[in-house]
């Protein structure tokens, strides 16, 4: 019998010269492919945040320019004693993220807007200045953000750091409650 009177795809005349290589591996593929979708999807989670920085370079307004905040430590005790209201002190720096987080999430909120100004003489520390460090080394200031809430006549009356926007809330109304029944 010749090779030609075999019936087609029953001999060796009808292999492959050459070898069919293995199909490649997407592993790789689909690694790159979900590392892709990770960076994506925490960009679109941190877009908040991200977007005010990015929209902060350019001078846009940000949030937290809302409160009217004194940059005078002492003109702002003043203030407090000739109105009889307490002081709201923010030590911040802007080299500080979570001071920057707090100024975006907590001092722009409408909420806490609205009870500052209508019950605090709020100032802003900058813990970058000279007075600023004088002022943090004189109430003992070690960590920023640092709140202070003191009484007209520059008493701490309560202390703390960095929060969210429902804990500062409760941390202002409680340090009003405390101030009013504190009052003789």
């Amino acid at each position: 019998m010749k090779n030609d009177d075999k019936p087609p795809g029953s001999g060796q005349a009808d292999a492959p010269k050459t070898p069919l290589a293995a199909p490649r591996p997407l592993t790789w593929r689909i690694m790159v492919l979900l590392a892709g979708l990770l960076i994506v999807a925490a960009g679109v989670a941190q877009w908040k945040s991200i977007g005010w920085e990015i929209s902060g370079l350019f001078g846009h307004p940000r949030p937290g320019d809302t409160i009217a905040w004194h940059r005078d430590f002492s003109k702002a005790r003043m203030a407090a004693a000739r109105l009889h209201q307490p002081l709201l002190v923010d030590f911040w720096a802007s080299w500080c993220y979570p001071c920057r987080v707090m100024e975006r999430r907590v001092w722009s909120s409408r909420a806490v807007h609205r009870l500052v100004e209508k019950s605090f003489i709020p100032v802003a520390v900058d813990m970058d200045s000279s007075a600023g460090k004088k002022l943090a080394l004189r109430y003992g200031v070690r960590t920023i953000p640092a709140i202070l809430i003191m009484d007209a006549a520059g008493q701490v009356r309560d202390v703390s750091t960095t929060m969210n926007k429902r804990q500062t809330l409760r941390f202002l109304e409680m340090s009003l409650r405390r101030l009013v029944r504190d009052v003789p």
